[in-house]
């Protein structure tokens, strides 16, 4: 029996010193370590050596070459963008789930058109990691636990003719606010991209003892000081010919409290 393991053991050693060596006779390769994003583009990306059918990587001069669409669905189990920002010409990013920490990878992605998340997490303090993606026409994030309310790094993408942006739990940072003035005041938290023009945020909130006035001004007065967070609600929207920018979100503020 044990005879059987080492031998398999050895096996498995060898393969994993002669995949390197294959791949490097053949050129530069790309692997990528999510198995759903891995599976799905296997179907599309063209594998001449039969380097993916033999090892499960790309060439990476084919995955550069490559224009389709890279699709798949991502648990964070799964969750791993590495490899990704390899597909320099790919067209469309789509993908369901996943806890998305940064978007470099898919800031890398030159020729990208559409970029569409949905149900995801998206903890990013902004945008700026996208703000080079000069050729995009369509970006679609539907989130639920996120963590930004400035999507300013948009405002430098000339074909952006669309945004859909829906954050289901957004949480912003910790606030401290101290007990003998148990009051909060907020001055326009959203910030827009050049794309929403002149639109105002529309603000709401249904917590108690709060004032939002029309130049987006939010005062929280005498909050019960076993109150951990205070909540409010964004909308912003502009439609401009068959141009159309929506970005919304239901916010909460964590506060701790100061003697």
């Amino acid at each position: 029996m044990k005879k059987k393991i080492y031998i398999t053991g050895l096996f498995i050693i060898m393969g994993l010193l002669v995949v390197p060596k294959i791949a490097s006779a053949l050129g530069e390769y790309v692997y990528l370590p999510s198995d759903n994003l891995r599976t799905e583009l296997s179907r599309d990306v063209a594998d001449p050596n039969n380097l993916f059918e033999k090892y499960g990587i790309f060439e990476k001069d084919v995955v550069q070459n490559y224009t389709g669409t890279i699709v798949g669905e991502l648990s964070d189990k799964d969750f791993n963008l590495e490899g990704v920002n390899e597909f320099k010409s790919a067209h469309k990013f789509s993908t369901e789930g996943g806890t998305f920490k940064d978007l470099r990878s898919l800031g890398e992605l030159e020729q990208l058109k559409e970029l569409e998340l949905y149900d995801i997490n998206l903890l990013v303090p902004n945008l700026e990691d996208l703000s080079k993606l000069s050729e995009l026409e369509r970006i679609y994030f539907e989130g639920h636990e996120a963590s930004f309310t400035d999507i300013s790094a948009l405002s430098n993408l000339p074909q952006l003719k669309e945004i859909k942006i829906s954050l289901d739990d957004n949480k912003l940072a910790t606030y401290k606010i101290s007990k003998s003035n148990p009051s909060l005041t907020i001055v326009d938290p959203v910030t827009l991209s050049s794309q929403f023009k002149n639109a105002k945020v529309e603000y709401s909130s249904f917590d108690e003892n709060v004032t939002i006035s029309s130049e987006g001004i939010l005062e929280w007065e005498n909050i019960p000081t076993d109150t951990k967070e205070l909540h409010f609600e964004f909308l912003a929207e502009v439609e401009d010919g068959e141009a159309f920018y929506s970005f919304r979100g239901q916010t909460t503020i964590p506060i701790t409290w100061n003697k």
